[in-house]
This record gives structure tokens, sequence and C-alpha cells, in this order.
């Protein structure tokens, strides 16, 4: 059986990785719109937008996986 203060601890670790996705995502997103509104369209132009997405993944599976500071 979990304890109060274990429930406790997974709640607020489970809010925190939920800010950092959130924040990411927030953060990403002026890029992505930067490289949509400015780049002609090219494959280039999709693989960059492709790799802004990449980073969020990455970011969100490293947090995971690892656990945030």
């Amino acid at each position: 059986m979990i304890s109060r203060i274990e429930e406790e601890a997974k709640r607020h670790t489970e809010a925190r990785q939920r800010r950092f996705n959130e924040e990411i995502l927030r953060l990403l997103e002026p890029v992505r719109n930067h490289i949509q509104f400015n780049l002609q369209e090219s494959k280039v132009k999709e693989r960059a937008l492709e790799r802004v997405e990449d980073v969020g993944m990455i970011s969100k599976y490293a947090a995971e996986t690892t656990g945030l500071k």
C-alpha cells in the first residue's frame, strides 16, 4: 500500500512533468512559426519543422526517463 507521502510525491512529480512538457511546447511554438512563415516550401523546411517536433518529443522522453532537476 502506498503511503500518503508517496502519493503526494507522485502527484508532485507528475505535475512538474506536465508543466515541463507544456512549457517545452510553448517555447517551441515561436520557433515553429518562424520557420513556417519565413522559409520557402522545400524538403529542408519540412526537415527543420520535423526537427523542432523531435526536440519536443526527445525532451519529453528525457524528462520521463531521467527525471527533472
